[in-house]
C-alpha cells in the first residue's frame, strides 16, 4: 500500500541520516575540519571505509564552513570546489542534519540523495559531512509496487513542487513536472541546480493528478484519467521528506 511504502522510504532515509550524524562525530573528521591543512590520510581512510560499507553510496565528503569541498572520496569533488548553493549544505552549516531533495549530481550526472550533518566542536559548527547515495534503495521500494495490486499498478514518488522523482511505469518521466509550476518556483529549482545544469524544466499537463495530489493530505484516495483510462490513486505523505508517494 502507499502508506507501507512511504513508511519504508522514511526508514531508509532516516537510517542513512543517522549514520551520517554518527560519522560527523568521528575524531578524524573533526580534526580535519579544525586543521584543513593537516595530513588527510586518516580521514580519507575513514570516509573510504564508510563508502565501501554501503553499495548505494557514491561519495562521502567534508565541506568547510564556506561550502567548499575539503576532503572527498570522489575525485570530481576536488578540494575547493564550491557547493555553497546546495540547500543541504546551507541547512547543515546552520546546525541542522538534513536530507536533500532527490536531485541530479553535478559530479556523477546521476540521481542522488545527500544526507548532510553538521560537524560540531565546542558548541559551534565547523564544517559539514555529507553522504551521497544513488537513491537505489528508494527506487527499489517504488519498483516493488509495480503490478503489486494487479495489472497496471505503479509506484510514483513526487516532491512538494509536483516533480516526478521516480515513476516505476515510465522512467522517461523522471524529473519532469506533473504540470508546470509557478515561474518563481521553477526559477528556484533551476537556480539550485536540483536537476543539473538544465536551463528549463520539462513538464506535462496532468491536471487531474496535480489536483488530486494537492488535496491528498485530506483526501488520499482519488481518481484520475490518463490517456482516456481511469486510474485509482492512493497517496501518502512522507515524514522524512516533503515527498508524496
Amino acid at each position: 500500500s502507499a502508506r507501507t511504502t512511504s513508511s519504508a522510504i522514511d526508514r531508509a532515509n532516516q537510517e542513512r541520516l543517522a549514520l551520517t550524524v554518527l560519522l560527523a562525530t568521528n575524531s578524524a573528521v573533526i580534526d580535519m575540519s579544525l586543521n584543513p591543512d593537516g595530513d588527510p590520510q586518516a580521514v580519507r581512510a575513514v570516509l573510504k571505509n564508510f563508502l565501501d560499507s554501503y553499495p548505494d553510496l557514491t561519495g562521502v565528503f567534508i565541506m568547510d564552513a564556506e561550502g567548499k569541498s575539503l576532503v572527498s572520496t570522489d575525485p570530481g569533488m576536488f578540494r575547493g570546489k564550491d557547493y555553497s548553493f546546495r540547500p543541504y549544505w546551507q541547512r547543515a552549516i546552520k546546525g541542522a542534519a538534513n536530507i536533500s531533495q532527490l536531485s541530479v549530481s553535478l559530479d556523477t550526472k546521476k540521481a542522488q540523495i545527500v544526507y548532510e550533518a553538521p560537524v560540531w566542536q565546542d558548541g559551534r559548527v565547523v564544517s559539514a559531512v555529507g553522504v551521497r547515495s544513488d537513491a537505489s534503495p528508494v527506487f527499489a521500494l517504488v519498483d516493488a509496487d509495480k503490478e503489486s495490486q494487479g495489472p497496471g499498478t505503479r509506484g510514483l514518488l513526487v516532491d512538494e513542487n509536483g516533480i516526478r522523482l521516480y515513476d516505476s511505469a515510465d522512467l522517461a518521466k523522471q524529473f519532469t513536472a506533473i504540470v508546470r509550476p509557478a515561474a518563481a518556483v521553477e526559477q528556484t529549482i533551476l537556480a539550485g541546480k536540483q536537476f543539473g545544469d538544465k536551463s528549463t524544466l520539462e513538464a506535462t499537463d496532468a491536471q487531474d493528478l496535480a489536483s488530486g495530489l494537492e488535496g491528498a493530505s485530506s483526501s488520499p484516495f482519488f481518481t484520475i484519467t490518463e490517456g482516456g483510462v481511469a486510474e485509482y490513486v492512493a497517496a501518502a505523505g512522507l515524514k522524512s521528506q516533503t515527498w508524496t508517494y
